[in-house]
């Protein structure tokens, strides 16, 4: 996540969404300053694992993060980070 940080510019914006069992918006979009750096750091090294693992909540929180904004830039991201399987997913391994 910080290497991700790092290779942002002033121009771009980011939020920190987190899920478990549901999504949670961390931060809302802010402008990838000096400033906003430090925050973005913290937040990062503040968070833990928790229980569950909802890709689609997480995804949904991310979509309307981006449905609420008010600037539109030209390129629109979302970087998906997991540290377990889908609870939704129906994966079958035999």
């Amino acid at each position: 996540m910080n290497f991700l940080i790092q290779t942002l510019t002033p121009s771009d914006r980011l939020s920190i969404i987190t899920f478990n069992d549901s999504g949670y918006r961390v931060c809302p979009l802010r402008t990838v300053n000096k400033e906003n750096i430090v925050k973005f750091s913290r937040q990062i090294h503040s968070l833990r694992a928790g229980g569950g693992t909802s890709i689609s909540s997480g995804m949904n929180m991310a979509f309307q993060t981006i449905k609420d904004r008010r600037m539109v830039n030209t390129v629109t991201s979302i970087f998906l980070l997991s540290d377990g399987q889908d609870s939704g997913a129906d994966l079958k391994i035999k």
